[in-house]
């Protein structure tokens, strides 16, 4: 730790703004970026480990569901991914574009879009 910043390292590699970022583990988090990329990092030595396609929307927010998934939200979707194998687990369709994603319990997420908050059902 740089005790005159507070600054530990940097993890670069994105070729665009990031706007959004999850917690995955102890030392791994995710990213979104307006390059329209999902970058998995671990924290510890700084390297990208995988690199998730988000396909043609940007990353509006990313959010950690349980053990190794999260919610990507971008456009009119809002994507569920295995974050180990990197695998899509599931696309939603959504009425409206997807600002955000939020879990409720083991059933129910929540998500935002502009003035309006869905319930859903995994």
């Amino acid at each position: 730790w740089n005790v005159s910043s507070g600054l530990e390292r940097t993890l670069q590699g994105h070729t665009g703004p990031v706007k959004t970022i999850a917690v995955l583990g102890k030392d791994e988090i995710v990213s979104g970026s307006d390059d329209k990329t999902i970058r998995m990092w671990n924290v510890s030595s700084g390297q990208c480990v995988r690199q998730f396609g988000s396909g043609d929307s940007l990353v509006y927010s990313l959010t950690f569901i349980c053990n190794d998934f999260f919610f990507s939200c971008g456009g009119s979707t809002i994507k569920m991914y295995h974050a180990p194998s990197g695998r899509l687990a599931r696309v939603y369709e959504t009425p409206r574009i997807s600002l955000a994603a939020a879990r409720l319990d083991d059933l129910n997420f929540v998500t935002a879009s502009d003035q309006i908050l869905y319930l859903w059902k995994f």
